[in-house]
C-alpha cells in the first residue's frame, strides 16, 4: 500500500513525507519569518496534502501537530492557533487553541494537536491557522505542521 502524497507550504518551500505499509508521514515547515499585521486571520499555513489509497483498508487515523513560534514584533500581543482539515473556502478549524500572551521580543511555542478519521479514497488537507492581537506578530521560521496516516485495521 502506498499513499500519494503531495504538498505545499506558505510561500513556496516544499513539504515533506515519507511513505511505507503502516502509513505515511508528513510535515511542512515555514522557510522565513513573516510579519503578520494585528487583528489578522491567517488560514491554510503550512499545508500538507495526501489522498488515501482505495486498495486497502476503508478508514485511517490521523493524527496532525503543530509547533507554532511566535515573537511580539513591536509590543505586546496575543496569538491564537488552530488546525483545519479542509480547504478553501471554508477553512473550518478543527480545534482551536486558548489565545496566548506573546510578550514584545520574546518568542513562545505554542502547541496543538488534533486526532481524527479519514476514509478510503480521501484528500486530505491538513494546516494550520493563526489569529494575532492587537499588535504585529512575528510567525517564526520554524513553524511546523507535522501529520501521520495510519490504517485502523
Amino acid at each position: 500500500m502506498g499513499l500519494l502524497v503531495a504538498g505545499t507550504l506558505a510561500f513556496g518551500a516544499p513539504a515533506y513525507a515519507q511513505n511505507s505499509p503502516a502509513g505515511t508521514v508528513m510535515q511542512a515547515q515555514t522557510g522565513n519569518l513573516i510579519v503578520m499585521p494585528q487583528n489578522s486571520y491567517y488560514w491554510d499555513f503550512d499545508r500538507v496534502v495526501t489522498t488515501l489509497p482505495t486498495d486497502s483498508t476503508p478508514s485511517f487515523f490521523y493524527d496532525v501537530r503543530a509547533m507554532a513560534y511566535v515573537t511580539g514584533a513591536q509590543g505586546a500581543t496575543t496569538c491564537r492557533i488552530g488546525l483545519s482539515a479542509d480547504t478553501a473556502p471554508s477553512h473550518q478549524p478543527l480545534l482551536f487553541s486558548p489565545v496566548v500572551d506573546v510578550p514584545a521580543n520574546t518568542t513562545i511555542a505554542i502547541p496543538l494537536e488534533y486526532v481524527g478519521q479519514a476514509f478510503s479514497g480521501q484528500k486530505l488537507t491538513l494546516s494550520l491557522q493563526f489569529v494575532s492581537g492587537p499588535a504585529p506578530l512575528n510567525i517564526e521560521q520554524w513553524t511546523s505542521v507535522t501529520a501521520e496516516v495510519v490504517p485502523t485495521e
